[in-house]
């Protein structure tokens, strides 16, 4: 293979491939859809220059609903000015301008919406202060520092209180281009890349390091003022895919994806010219075997469009894909090789290593690294080779120290003959697999043998179990060579392969884990509904969105859903994703696996054949083991992730609350919020919202409070502006109205006072029994270390939110949050003194009981004699340590 690289490298027209990336690059600056129109025209326009045949623009809704593989498409957007002139703050001359448009577009971020004409004045706010209670209605915020990685909850989080802007100095290796700008894609509230119907209007500013290191010195001294000006737009639009097709002698398609609309020399203008060139080249050799596909379109939203519009599952069609995206383009770098996904086999897996073999010495190509495991084997443009679309993509990375959406990232970052090589090396690999040798063929079994050798050092779980995985991930690999050759070509080295593996793995034991949550999973066996991995969650109403684990594409959910087929269970799949990542999940990560995938259930991506959740008249049962009866006053702590899938969801546990106390019964539930500006120091808490008993999200205490307030309107909610309860039942109003919304939120007016008089029991319904509130009700009767006043804020009818005082709150870290019976000193303590605790399973999780009376009595005990029991005794817990100190301890 190193002849078909010096061939294409000494062909490459670099000077071409530059001014094409150029102009692209120029076209799209502005991220307007005016430019990105302008783009796919001037791609259409290199296509046929280049003389590739069959170029063709396809043209899609740029609605922000229509949704392509539940990718949703954005909304159009424009803009033509977009600035920030700082008009006073200590340290800064009046006048200086921070961002504006006209000098580099990236200042206003896309999306972004107008200002009044003529601008606003405003006042900055730094994220620091909107925690701590500012009032942010006339304000644009500085997202924290670094604050990339979770911009969307920063956005939600200034939108929720009503700032009018938002400005971010974030950038990657912002030391190394002070003043660099970032492009801020993907700048919205939920997973989705692009602003859509669903997303709230905002204006945004993304500036430097340089001059959001200014701004935040001028925050720390004072006031700073600015006039904030915008006539960004969004509007229904349209939003093209090019694409042009080199015929072989099959009609079966190779495709080279490379994305457009992004206005970076490296990211990805340098791929789509690549990608002609490869084109070019290709045809320079004669007409070859497989048809050759080009496709630029929106990162992952284009290619999923395109997609669709040829159909379901497209193995049949299309042999395999090669992602242009971060091409190696600069001395210094690497190419990281990234296999297909497993699910999607593809012979060409194996072709690449042998290109990378083969280029190892020659001189002037960089390292290349053959990945064939991964965390996220699906992530961007590789999303294709799910099973559910079936085009299995490669992925050639750059890799190195490199900038990341960078305004330095111009023609000039892009180095001539550096990118020329990388081209060679691109354009090698497709030939490879578009022009079959069977000369290649000699070479498969050693490289598969090579591949199992290596992979023991990396096995995790059952080592058998890992080497079967990829023992049949390489043999699919060698099966899909029968595309290109005859069977008994291919089977020979099957068989070889086998029987080599058996001699590998015949005395190894196949021992397989088990744990509550992976037995659980050995229930479900999933199925597949819809094309393409979820992503957006179009088909889900926007108020019951959650984001799933890493976004999907960058963790083992992408391939946990890429081995659904209907007849594995969901144990076994996750095995094999472990398998094929090369790392263990742990039981928290299962629990999360499995939520995702009964919440893709309930909303049609995934069908369960004869998987059965849990019933009403089985949560009775479990209560009743656990205690719980008829007349009961129950204080009820809650986690219903903690039993998978429960039939109904919340409205069948509140129905079996009801059922098992009765008609003389009472349940109660708390109702926390998080409306702390000051708690032990200024508000920290990303979660603040001042208090608005209207609006349920902002409970934080999990889903049934918010649906017994929602659904139920005979349920009654005490007024408390930190701990609210809720409850129904005979004595629900009586044990809630007595309770102040400034009051201290365990004092003798609370309900958990009243639970404690009517000898009421605590439930904890899957909640770990760290989540124990009534053990700050012991703290407030002996007045221990760390009860404070708090500051609030509570939102009144007009808008604006007042501060409030409550006594006797509950700041800093106590030794039972988060911990188990087990690891907590106080029910280390209370159980040898005879507090009883009732534990019963139900399905997958736990419900524990306590009576209020056994465990107040007891805990005053423990209490008078160690008052510091219930604080952690770690050295590291600098708010227990304190609390320690000032009372002498």
């Amino acid at each position: 293979m190193i002849t078909l690289y010096k061939e294409f490298r000494a062909e490459v027209d670099a000077d071409r491939i530059l001014k094409n990336t150029e102009e692209l690059l120029n076209l799209e600056l502005g991220q307007t859809f005016s430019c990105y129109h302008a783009s796919a025209r001037k791609t259409l326009e290199i296509l046929r220059e280049t003389g590739i045949p069959n170029a063709e623009k396809i043209t899609f809704p740029a609605d922000g609903r229509t949704a392509y593989q539940d990718k949703i498409t954005p909304l159009g957007w424009e803009a033509s000015v977009g600035r920030l002139t700082i008009l006073e703050g200590n340290g800064i001359e009046p006048g200086f301008v921070a961002a504006d448009y006209q000098k580099h577009p990236f200042h206003l971020i896309k999306g972004s919406v107008s200002t009044a004409p003529g601008g606003e004045i405003v006042r900055l706010l730094s994220h620091e202060q909107l925690l701590a209670g500012e009032d942010p209605r006339d304000a644009f915020v500085m997202i924290p520092p670094g604050g990339g990685p979770t911009v969307s909850d920063v956005i939600a989080r200034c939108l929720d209180l009503g700032a009018r802007g938002i400005i971010s100095d974030f950038a990657k290796n912002a030391e190394e281009a002070p003043d660099g700008i970032q492009w801020c894609n993907a700048f919205t509230e939920r997973a989705n890349w692009h602003v859509t119907v669903d997303d709230r209007p905002f204006i945004a500013f993304s500036v430097t390091p340089a001059t959001g290191k200014l701004l935040r010195n001028a925050l720390a001294n004072g006031e700073v003022k600015a006039k904030a000006e915008s006539d960004g737009h969004r509007f229904e639009s349209t939003v093209d895919v090019v694409t042009a097709l080199v015929p072989g002698r099959r009609k079966e398609e190779f495709w080279i994806l490379a994305h457009l609309y992004e206005p970076l020399g490296n990211d990805n203008s340098s791929g789509v010219a690549a990608a002609v060139e490869t084109a070019r080249l290709v045809m320079s050799k004669g007409t070859p075997e497989y048809s050759l596909r080009l496709i630029f379109g929106l990162e992952y939203y284009g290619f999923a469009a395109y997609a669709s519009t040829r159909g379901g599952n497209l193995s049949r069609e299309v042999i395999g894909a090669c992602n242009y995206d971060a091409m190696y383009l600069r001395k210094g770098w690497s190419i990281l090789f990234h296999c297909a996904g497993p699910a999607s086999p593809f012979h060409g897996n194996y072709l690449f290593q042998m290109l990378a073999d083969d280029l190892k010495n020659e001189s002037g190509v960089p390292e290349i690294i053959f990945q064939n495991s991964f965390p996220s084997m699906y992530d961007d443009d590789s999303f294709l080779s799910d099973s559910t679309t079936g085009v299995p993509t490669v992925w050639p990375i750059r890799t190195g120290k490199n900038f990341w959406h960078n305004s330095v990232q111009t023609i000039d970052y892009v180095q001539k003959e550096e990118f020329a090589t990388g081209i060679a090396i691109h354009t090698a690999f497709v030939s490879a697999v578009i022009r079959p040798e069977e000369r290649m063929l000699a070479r498969v079994l050693p490289s598969a043998l090579e591949q199992l050798d290596r992979e023991l050092p990396f096995a995790v779980g059952s080592v058998k179990e890992h080497l079967s995985r990829r023992f049949e991930i390489l043999l699919q690999d060698m099966e899909n060579f029968k595309r290109s050759y005859p069977a008994e070509k291919i089977d020979p080295m099957k068989n070889a392969l086998r029987a080599e593996f058996e001699k590998r793995v015949g005395l190894l034991s196949d021992e397989i884990s088990h744990s509550p949550w992976r037995d659980y999973a050995e229930k479900i066996v999933p199925l597949r509904l819809k094309t393409g991995l979820p992503h957006d969650l179009a088909d889900v109403p926007p108020e019951e969105r959650i984001p799933l684990p890493n976004r999907v594409l960058h963790g083992p959910l992408a391939a946990v859903l890429a081995d659904m087929d209907g007849k594995r269970n969901l144990a076994q799949i996750l095995r094999m994703v472990e398998h094929e990542t090369r790392q263990l999940l742990s039981e928290a990560e299962v629990k999360q696996q499995i939520r995702a995938v009964l919440y893709l259930a309930n909303y049609g991506y995934l069908s369960l054949p004869g998987f059965r959740g849990i019933t009403k008249e089985e949560i009775v049962e479990s209560l009743r083991r656990a205690g719980v009866a008829e007349g009961d006053f129950l204080l009820v702590h809650s986690s219903l992730s903690a039993f998978g899938r429960i039939d109904g969801g919340t409205e069948t546990v509140i129905e079996a609350l009801k059922d098992a106390v009765g008609p003389e019964g009472t349940f109660l539930l708390p109702a926390f919020t998080s409306s702390f500006v000051f708690i032990g120091g200024p508000n920290r808490n990303p979660g603040y919202r001042p208090f608005d008993p209207t609006d349920r999200k902002q409970i934080w205490t999990g889903s049934l409070p918010k649906t017994l307030i929602a659904e139920h309107p005979e349920a009654v909610r005490s007024r408390h502006i930190t701990h609210s309860w809720c409850g129904l039942g005979k004595l629900a109003r009586e044990a809630c109205s007595a309770h102040l919304p400034a009051d201290p939120p365990t004092g003798e007016r609370s309900p958990l006072e009243f639970a404690l008089k009517q000898n009421g029991k605590i439930v904890h319904f899957g909640s770990t029994i760290g989540s124990t509130t009534f053990l700050h009700l012991l703290e407030d009767r002996l007045d221990l270390p760390g009860m404070e006043t708090v500051l609030c804020k509570v939102k009144k009818s007009n808008g604006y939110a007042e501060c409030a005082a409550v006594p006797r709150n509950l700041p800093g870290h106590r030794d039972f949050y988060g911990g188990v019976k087990d690891t907590i000193k106080f029910f280390k303590a209370a159980v040898p003194e005879g507090l009883h605790i009732r534990e019963t399973r139900l399905g997958p999780g736990k419900i524990l009981s306590m009576e209020l009376r056994e465990l107040y009595d007891i805990g005053i005990k423990l209490l008078k004699e160690d008052p510091f029991l219930l604080l952690c005794d770690s050295e590291e817990c600098l708010s227990c340590r304190r609390l320690k100190r000032a009372y002498g301890k």
